[in-house]
């Protein structure tokens, strides 16, 4: 498969697109432009592109572009971007111009001013392509990668010299495909979901619009306007929300905005890979989840039901402490379950899902353990509920009513956080 990149090589891009997929045709690209233009002509290939970094904010042309061309995202990754100073000179006072991409001059400040006072600085498409420039010149240096200075041939003059230690850049992988199936990412669930979205033109528009997130437990991570080039002061969101797209509760959602507002288009829902923020990424989804599932817990006699369950969890001592909170969430969804399987008539025991979960968790023989007598006491709690809803000592307005798809697809994204 062709993997088109912002190039030459030696770039973080290229490092980046490496670390999504490690066998591939890699063609380097001389711009943002051009990679973008390279896998909208070959429908069949996949590029990496830089979209933030954590200390110069946004790359504005890779969202305008994405948006114009019509492109989808279907990963994500965050990258720790560590710049040097590299040149032919072997001495910084032969310094007298510092090449490189505009970001990565910027992220350097601090470190050029005091060691490069009287320096020139000229901007680059990329860092790569300063440090390939530079190794034809006198005099002048690039900010870039290490790798770029063995590629190039080049000295080290300074390492490590951006302003600060945490400096990220997140990359997108993009295709124009509709469907992609990648090895490396097909345990992975989608995390984070990217939009634009051009509101309505009344009157608390954009509050109305972060109600609605917050409504329905979304945490928005990212929101950077743009202007609407066939209407002068008018302007279009791009925005990231950590949710699958796939969520139930989210596609009700995306579908109230696309009638709400004049435009709402789905970017991308994806996977993140090396997220900085991924541990708080992930409690937030399990709280969100647990919100949705909150009703579960009201009734006393259905809430002492879960806690039994819960505490046999916690006294199992083999279960490790972060699968204890998964299954914690996993358990409150039964109720719905056993309110589905009482009103189909439905066998409480799916034995396909569990022959296959069973097969998924083989590579742990602690996870393989615990899934087995997960099912047993998943059984045991549904036949529970079910005779509390036969005897009416609870009613079925007292549960979650969902379909039985939709919850499974909490179940399906809890038991991959479990599993990966």
């Amino acid at each position: 498969m062709n993997l088109y990149y912002l190039g030459p090589a030696g770039s973080f891009t290229e490092e980046a697109a490496k670390n999504f997929i490690e066998e591939a045709m890699y063609i380097p690209c001389s711009s943002i432009e051009d990679t973008l233009a390279a896998v909208k002509t070959n429908p069949n290939s996949l590029c990496v592109v830089p979209v933030e970094n954590s200390l110069e904010g946004t790359v504005l042309r890779t969202l305008d572009l994405i948006l114009e061309k019509n492109l989808r995202v279907i990963a994500e990754i965050d990258l720790l971007i560590s710049q040097n100073l590299l040149s032919k000179e072997k001495t910084l006072s032969a310094i007298q111009t510092v090449y490189s991409h505009q970001h990565a001059i910027a992220q350097c400040r601090v470190w050029l001013k005091k060691h490069l006072p009287n320096a020139e600085y000229k901007e680059t498409s990329s860092t790569s392509y300063a440090a390939e420039l530079v190794s034809k010149m006198p005099g002048a240096a690039a900010i870039s990668s290490l790798h770029a200075a063995d590629l190039y041939h080049l000295n080290v003059l300074g390492s490590h010299i951006n302003n600060h230690a945490h400096n990220l850049t997140r990359f997108w992988l993009v295709t124009k495909m509709t469907h992609t199936a990648l090895p490396i990412w097909t345990n992975r669930t989608p995390t984070k979901t990217s939009l634009y979205i051009v509101l309505k033109d009344k009157v608390g528009a954009l509050r109305d619009l972060l109600e609605t997130f917050a409504k329905n437990n979304v945490s928005l991570t990212f929101i950077e306007s743009r202007p609407l080039a066939s209407k002068p002061w008018c302007y279009g969101f791009f925005i990231d929300i950590l949710v699958d797209a796939s969520d139930p509760f989210a596609r009700k959602m995306f579908a109230a905005l696309k009638k709400e507002h004049l435009k709402a288009h789905l970017i991308g829902t994806y996977p993140q890979d090396r997220a900085y923020n991924k541990k708080s990424t992930i409690a937030r989804n399990l709280k969100r989840i647990e919100h949705i599932f909150e009703k579960n817990r009201r009734s006393p006699l259905i809430r002492t039901i879960l806690d039994e369950a819960r505490n046999e969890w916690h006294n199992y001592q083999q279960t490790p402490r972060r699968v204890q909170r998964l299954l914690d969430t996993r358990f409150l969804l039964i109720p719905s379950i056993a309110l589905n399987k009482y009103k189909s008539g439905d066998g409480l025991t799916d034995r396909l899902r569990e022959r296959a979960l069973l097969q998924k968790t083989r590579h742990s023989a602690i996870l393989h353990l615990l899934y087995g007598e997960l099912f047993k006491r998943s059984k045991q709690t549904q036949e529970k509920i079910i005779r509390l809803i036969k005897t009416k000592s609870i009613l079925s307005e007292d549960i979650l009513k969902l379909s039985l798809n939709d919850v499974r697809y909490y179940i399906d994204y809890i038991d991959t956080l479990i599993i990966q």
